[in-house]
């Protein structure tokens, strides 16, 4: 289970990587798309422009990457989740079946989401001590998560407006921009929490077999 973990972690990782190169490669495409109808209106649909044939290649492109990375996310989410299930002796507060589940659900993936992950970040701590049942709660969460999700409500706003509101090329343009940028800060806080979780993960493991190999020793 460790090395799979580890190996999902680094997919995970990858794979943002190649989400924010894509989003990051969509923001001329955008930005040349919206300055090109706020010329010339009129004639935007009579003019060849590489920058529109560029930003449909480049959004299809960015859905599919979206896509892949978040089914590598969730897979991230179930197996870190199991595992630290596994090695935490406190009972958690959801199933791995759920910490996955709670994105699906409407209303609810407006926080659940959060509170699997804030969860997740505390009992990863490595000195945790899963003897103590109050401990996990006096923890305090990080930073990382507040503005991992935050990004994430953003985005998902941007795209919805984008989703419900008629506009024209130029204004579609400029949202686009605007959730590309999102995109790319969400990537960035992504990357580092998972990384920081599955690095809090190995340690607490490392930690727990040293504790189990001395005890062992001590009473032979």
């Amino acid at each position: 289970m460790e090395l799979s973990t580890r190996r999902t972690a680094g997919a995970v990782k990858l794979l943002l990587i190649i989400h924010a190169v894509l989003l990051f490669a969509g923001l001329y495409a955008h930005l040349s798309t919206y300055r090109l109808y706020s010329e010339m209106p009129e004639l935007y649909w009579h003019l060849p422009h590489p920058a529109r044939d560029v930003q449909r290649f480049v959004v299809l492109a960015q859905m599919c990457s979206f896509f892949i990375t978040a089914i590598f996310f969730l897979l991230w989410t179930y197996r870190s989740y199991r595992k630290l299930s596994a090695l935490s002796d406190r009972n958690l507060r959801f199933s791995p079946g759920w910490a996955v589940g709670w994105y699906f659900v409407p209303i609810m993936n407006l926080f659940r989401p959060y509170q699997v992950m804030e969860e997740m970040w505390k009992e990863s701590a490595p000195d945790a001590d899963p003897s103590r049942i109050e401990e996990g709660k006096s923890r305090t969460g990080s930073p990382l998560l507040k503005g991992w999700w935050g990004l994430w409500l953003l985005s998902h706003l941007l795209a919805g407006v984008l989703g419900v509101r008629p506009m024209d090329p130029g204004e579609s343009a400029l949202f686009m921009f605007l959730t590309g940028i999102a995109g790319i800060l969400l990537c960035l806080v992504t990357f580092l929490l998972v990384r920081a979780i599955d690095q809090r993960l190995a340690k607490k493991r490392a930690l727990m077999e040293r504790q189990i190999r001395e005890k062992a020793r001590a009473f032979p």
